[in-house]
């Protein structure tokens, strides 16, 4: 399997952990539970049941959109939060300074999906390429290696929740996982939640992630929602 870059990505203010945050304890964000699943239903296969598919793509007032082919995806923010792009294929969005302080911040990464060792060698011939894993097999094991470093840099961290998320792509449904932990950094409490989302039309895994303090992070947590529901995945060209 090839490396991967780290998963806990940096926050805005100090080398803060970028991928948990979120006091989403059960029954303390309703709005979150339609979207959790049974086990049994997890899946990276769309469904058959037909969803709306938004054509249109109406705005929310006072919120901006972003849509880059190569990216892989578009999404919709409030127009005043500011947007970045710390590195390729990634974003940053950060709200303004009288809403949350530096520590608050929304961050979206493109990752490949891990490979596996191709089996066997047919005689006469060079070795097949190793080829990526499922969508399903990529999300696992990309949480579990998320779950893995938060463990080992943030000692003492703990998981609020680890359950499959339903992500709404126009067309159908596909299952990715949404984990919420709770750590302490620089003396600071602080919550992330990060969702795993295997794109329908490449190798592709977006990781989205909220990170705030334990005491910011219900303050800014409908804006962190609204722009992970408007997250939808594009055909890259």
């Amino acid at each position: 399997m090839r490396a991967f870059r780290s998963l806990l990505a940096p926050c805005r203010g100090a080398a803060l952990i970028a991928a948990p945050i979120a006091a989403l304890i059960a029954g303390s964000a309703p709005a979150l539970a339609g979207r959790l699943v049974t086990p049994e239903e997890s899946n990276t296969k769309l469904e058959s049941a037909p969803l709306s598919a938004d054509p249109a793509h109406p705005l929310q007032q006072g919120w901006s959109s972003f849509g880059e082919p190569h990216y892989g995806y578009r999404l919709d923010y409030p127009s005043a939060w500011t947007r970045g792009t710390p590195q390729a294929y990634g974003m940053s969005l950060t709200p303004p300074s009288d809403r949350a302080s530096a520590l608050t911040s929304v961050f979206i990464l493109n990752l490949p999906f891990p490979t596996a060792p191709a089996s066997g060698k047919p005689a006469g011939k060079a070795p097949a390429k190793p080829q990526p894993v499922s969508g399903e097999k990529a999300v696992t094991m990309l949480a579990d290696r998320y779950l893995s470093e938060l463990k080992a840099q943030a000692p003492g961290s703990k998981v609020l929740r680890d359950k499959p998320f339903r992500w709404d792509v126009g067309t159908g449904v596909i299952m990715g996982r949404q984990i919420v932990t709770e750590f302490m950094r620089e003396g600071l409490p602080l919550q992330q939640w990060a969702v795993f989302l295997p794109s329908p039309f490449a190798p592709v895994l977006h990781l989205w992630q909220y990170t705030a303090t334990s005491v910011e992070f219900p303050q800014t947590l409908d804006d962190a929602e609204g722009i992970l529901n408007s997250l939808k995945p594009v055909a890259g060209k």
